[in-house]
């Protein structure tokens, strides 16, 4: 293995203040607090709209819940070691950080994205991410280079002066993809004359929210996720943005959900997106997260997502090639929902690494069609 790569190891993160753990401390209470004054359905379930379900409901591939009332709670009353290691702690997106110090030895369905290479070239490497990442840098503009500061337990190889793991190259490949799709540069437009109104479902642990407000300024970017989720995100952001840039959305603050009053960052609750009627956006973002959900969850996310996005808005999406035969039985096909609220997806026929990607539009704008870098089919 060549020893080209310099590794970024958990000794070269710099460590969170007391004050940056105090700031986590008041953010687990302030969601602990929100949660906790949900109204329980029956049996046992939450009740206000088809987003809110139980921690417990989001599972992985196995069956098993992502998080549970109990763990969900020890989140929220994070020790300072786990918050100085919040990236460590966090698999958003499947692959355990942990992978890159111990040679990936606890794996994951990451590995099956290295048959794309070659044994030789896998020889060369620590991992198949440092091949992958020059792959999607190449000719791209410098502000949409993915380069995570070493902070939280952020871990990886030095490639053209970014840490490059697993995350990293997920990452990378949807502001590439942003980019082919001609996205970034009709958003660039907007960021001239007023923010640029985007709202994630599932943000994980900020990652995405963190690149694409380096590349837009003016930018108003809502998160929507699980309170225990929102956890990660608005910790995450609060540390790398600036905590005046980062707010929870708790249903007694509206101003804050106003584009032009609001901070740059909003984590909002996912039983409050209704809370959003009247805000509008030019960007919607799922990734990964939409077929793992209860059809009828994705079904209430994509009618509000028509409505709130602007008559050219967007939404780009991009989940699991299929789903499996095995699936918990609360995954769902979310392509077949979200088309019965747009008009068109607009596909590519590249290949990627995390799934197909697809851009819906209920209007074809022309200036999309002309800062696209390919060809679109159209269905």
């Amino acid at each position: 293995m060549t020893e080209r790569y310099k590794m970024v190891t958990l000794e070269d993160n710099e460590d969170i203040t007391s004050e940056s753990y105090d700031r986590a401390c008041d953010i687990g209470a302030t969601l602990r607090r929100i949660y906790s004054a949900l109204p329980r359905g029956e049996p046992e379930g939450l009740a206000i709209n088809d987003t809110v379900t139980p921690p417990e409901q989001w599972r992985d591939c196995s069956n098993n819940p992502g998080y549970t009332e109990e763990s969900q709670e020890r989140i929220f009353s994070s020790s300072y070691d786990f918050v100085n290691r919040l990236r460590w702690n966090a698999a958003f997106t499947g692959y355990s950080l942990a992978n890159v110090l111990n040679g990936n030895q606890n794996g994951g369905w990451t590995d099956q994205i290295a048959r794309d290479f070659t044994n030789q070239e896998l020889e060369d490497v620590p991992d198949w991410s440092v091949l992958a990442y020059p792959r999607l840098i190449e000719g791209l503009p410098d502000d949409l280079i993915c380069r995570p500061p070493a902070r939280f337990g952020e871990v990886g190889w030095l490639v053209d002066g970014g840490i490059v793991n697993r995350d990293t190259i997920a990452y990378q490949e949807r502001l590439y993809l942003m980019h082919q799709f001609g996205i970034i540069d009709l958003l660039r437009g907007l960021d001239l004359n007023g923010p640029v109104r985007i709202i994630e479902i599932g943000g994980g642990y900020g990652g995405l929210a963190y690149f694409l407000g380096q590349i837009f300024k003016n930018i108003h970017y809502v998160i929507c996720d699980l309170p225990v989720s929102l956890y990660f995100s608005a910790t995450y952001l609060s540390e790398v943005i600036g905590p005046e840039d980062v707010v929870i959305y708790d249903g007694n603050n509206p101003e804050v959900l106003e584009s032009d009053k609001g901070p740059r960052y909003v984590c909002l609750p996912n039983h409050f997106i209704d809370h959003l009627a009247g805000q509008s956006f030019d960007l919607a973002i799922n990734t990964m997260s939409f077929i793992e959900m209860p059809g009828d969850v994705v079904d209430h996310y994509a009618k509000g997502l028509k409505s709130l996005l602007l008559p050219e808005g967007m939404l780009f999406e991009q989940n699991y090639f299929f789903l499996r035969s095995d699936a918990p039985p609360t995954y769902c096909e979310p392509r077949t929902i979200i088309e019965k609220y747009f008009r068109y997806k607009l596909g590519i026929d590249r290949r990627s690494y995390w799934g197909i990607p697809n851009l819906w539009v209920n209007h074809l704008p022309v200036e999309l069609m002309a800062a696209s870098k390919i060809p679109f089919h159209k269905s």
